[in-house]
């Protein structure tokens, strides 16, 4: 289908990757030529430009082969075909299509008796992001090779078809033909394309480039045979009571090997032992909805990399069904999120430093350190797997695309081990994209300590600088707004600026959800001290606690603001017209705040010992190991939905309940690769920092389930 202009811009905008969300409108009518359902055609156009410059004659029965091919049906007549292959090809030097033009002649001329046109035309995809018979056409026994052509649009989205040529028509003639494409398409989308935008790529080629074993994928190789290793002795000798356990007295080296023993770290991951409060169970649950929410936007985003015979069809349903603003709502799971990390990483600071005596310099160092290093090892394993292995074990139509990935972390993976990359590099070209989240996690938690000394100073002047806080990010968002127009939707782009790289990865606008997480952990411990606490957060807490009406006001509430924002962009979406500059920047500003309101007033009545079927739901000690997994289930979700969509060749119909299904498959696929790779590379490392740096540093750091967010909040 071709897009009008504004559509397919706009579509190009949306759903971006770590926005785990569909966003924006989408026009249900879709006029003129479709787009993909037709890209074969600029491939015939290709091949048949050249005959056409010969004057060669096109057979009936090629333009009826060329028709029956076309899903939708769409006929061009003779003259018509011949007439745009010849505008489309004015300007194309003949001299370096001798020998492509001289097999193609051979190819038409025979085509009722030779069926190898037909072939080739057979092996190429037909329809948007349907990458062809990738193994038909670049067989060893074939005379052909295999090509992607990516059409590239703003905001990282692209659109591609696999395309099967002839060897003699080499990638060099075709990609000479870049500017005819981008003037043809240009015509047929009623927008502008450059020939930047194009590309093409030899399939076979490129694989054989990225699937070499390079000297840094040999030390990872090494590196991971030897973690198995350690593993396994650790395993058997702790299995055989050969390492004696953890005690000081306890050899370093045992002690060592102690923290790789499989058993110990399933036990440490089933362990549902909350030494704090049991009513912070409620965050697991919390966590988990988040998570899965997270892959169901996710499921629908990744429509526009996958082979689909009816992606408008599935758009329009997404677009224009209002129970579907769960899936727009997404990009709320995201600040959840936020809020999590914030309670829980205001938490392990606070009895981290409670003691007077800790509160040094180097204490607050090694709270830093502590929390890079339990982030390190999953982002670690993802800047590698994305330079080194990836590569080693794609090899379909899609997966020369991947080298993009290869290149972005090969030159970014400094600034991302600094956790700095979101202010360094464009949203769309950085590695990994759904890392972003870790940068702005741990730039907020570096600030972090020093509201909390504060606090133990002046509680009210806590309050009173997470205030200001909130309301400096408030000013710069609105003065971001203003200065780059940026609207009601970070999907829709803004003439002066991306929205994404200036606004929605950066701290300053994202921290609010974060301290709302603060400011209620703040309450949540004021209730707690029943001596010097707030006199008016006791007010509240006893309110709360003891009034049912005003508990089950505070509910409702809480549930309306939840889903008045959630579902505020059916009404956006449909209505696009009817809201001004001023509402959309008030919904871009507030909407998240407000989100993350009604779910602080959903969860505080609990952490006030009431809300007992909440906690039975959320807080159900099943749901602790999978709140401890959720981190790397966050890491690792994208990557399988990349494994899925470069292993799918041909198109598919999906339907809304099918996308759903799919999203559950791969939470599940995800959590168990969560938990392959926690045993594998995280639980060691979190052993290691519990057993040696916390245990040699003279602070009372707070124990692994304490302090779950430090390493886990995601």
């Amino acid at each position: 289908f071709f897009f009008k202009q504004k559509t397919a811009y706009e579509i190009a905008q949306r759903l971006v990757g770590s926005e785990m969300c569909i966003r924006d409108r989408y026009q249900r009518r879709v006029h003129g030529i479709s787009l993909m359902a037709n890209l074969w055609y600029i491939a015939g156009t290709m091949l048949f430009s050249m005959s056409v410059l010969y004057a060669l004659p096109l057979p009936e029965g090629a333009l009826n082969a060329l028709s029956s091919i076309n899903d939708l049906q769409l006929k061009l007549g003779r003259d018509q075909l011949n007439d745009i292959a010849l505008e489309f090809s004015s300007d194309l030097p003949r001299s370096i299509y001798a020998k492509c033009v001289k097999k193609l002649q051979h190819l038409v001329n025979s085509f009722l008796s030779d069926q190898s046109l037909a072939s080739i035309l057979m092996n190429s995809g037909k329809g948007i992001n349907d990458m062809g018979d990738y193994s038909a056409c670049s067989g060893d026994l074939t005379n052909t090779y295999y090509m992607v052509l990516r059409i590239a649009f703003s905001g990282g989205i692209g659109i591609q078809i696999g395309l099967c040529l002839p060897n003699e028509c080499e990638l060099e003639i075709i990609s000479s033909t870049k500017p005819n494409i981008a003037k043809y398409l240009s015509v047929f989308l009623n927008m502008t394309i450059s020939v930047d935008q194009i590309t093409m790529k030899d399939i076979k080629s490129e694989n054989r480039k990225l699937n070499k074993l390079e000297q840094g994928g040999v030390v990872v190789f090494s590196v991971m045979a030897l973690l198995l290793v350690t593993i396994i002795i650790s395993s058997i000798m702790d299995y055989f009571s050969l390492l004696n356990g953890l005690a000081p007295d306890v050899p370093v080296w045992k002690r060592v090997l102690t923290c790789f023993s499989l058993s110990r770290n399933i036990k440490g991951i089933f362990n549902t032992e909350n030494r704090v409060d049991p009513n912070l169970e409620i965050l697991n649950g919390v966590r988990v909805c988040a998570i899965g929410w997270v892959i169901l936007g996710h499921a629908f985003f990744w429509m526009l990399f996958e082979p689909l015979y009816n992606l408008t069809e599935l758009l329009d349903v997404v677009m224009n069904r209002y129970y579907m603003g769960i899936v727009k709502g997404g990009t709320f799971a995201v600040d959840v999120f936020f809020f999590l990390s914030g309670f829980l990483a205001a938490l392990g600071i606070y009895n981290a430093l409670k003691n007077e005596k800790n509160r040094t310099a180097k204490n607050v160092l090694l709270l830093y350190l502590h929390r890079y290093i339990r982030l390190l090892p999953f982002m670690l394993f993802c800047i590698v797997y994305s330079i080194y292995l990836s590569p080693l074990i794609y090899d379909s139509p899609s997966s020369a695309l991947m080298d993009t990935y290869k290149r972005d972390c090969s030159a970014q993976w400094p600034y991302i081990l600094l956790y700095v990359n979101n202010f360094v590099t464009d949203f769309y070209k950085s590695c990994n994209g759904w890392i972003w989240y870790l940068f702005i996690d741990l730039q907020l938690f570096i600030i972090l300590p020093f509201y909390i000394l504060l606090f133990f100073k002046s509680k009210r002047w806590g309050f009173f600088a997470l205030l200001i806080t909130g309301l400096i990010s408030i000013a710069i968002q609105i003065g971001l707004c203003v200065r780059y127009e940026f609207n009601i939707s970070y999907i829709k782009p803004s003439p002066k600026g991306d929205q994404n790289t200036l606004f929605y990865a950066r701290p300053y606008c994202r921290c609010n959800a974060y301290f709302m997480g603060v400011v209620l952990f703040f309450i949540y411990n004021e209730g707690k001290d029943t001596a010097h606490g707030i006199a008016k957060i006791h007010t509240i807490k006893a309110v709360v606690h003891d009034n049912a009406v005003v508990r089950y006001l505070v509910y409702f509430f809480g549930f309306c603001f939840m889903y008045i924002t959630c579902y505020s962009f059916y009404f956006l979406d449909k209505y696009p017209d009817d809201w001004g500059s001023f509402f959309g920047g008030f919904h871009m500003i507030f909407s998240r705040m407000i989100f993350i309101l009604g779910l602080s007033m959903v969860i505080y009545p609990v952490l006030v010992n009431r809300g007992k079927v909440f906690l039975a739901i959320f807080g159900n000690s099943m749901l602790n190991p999978l709140g401890k997994l959720t981190y790397g289930t966050y890491m690792l979700h994208i990557p399988i939905f990349i494994l899925t969509t470069l292993f799918t060749f041909h198109a598919k119909y999906f339907t809304v309940f099918e996308t759903v299904i799919r999203s559950l498959g791969i939470f599940f696929i995800s959590y168990l690769a969560s938990f392959i790779a926690t045993l594998y590379f995280e639980s060691p490392v979190v052993q290691l920092l519990k057993n040696f740096l916390e245990r040699g540093s003279s602070r009372n750091i707070p124990s692994n389930t304490q302090q779950k967010s430090i390493g886990k909040s995601q």
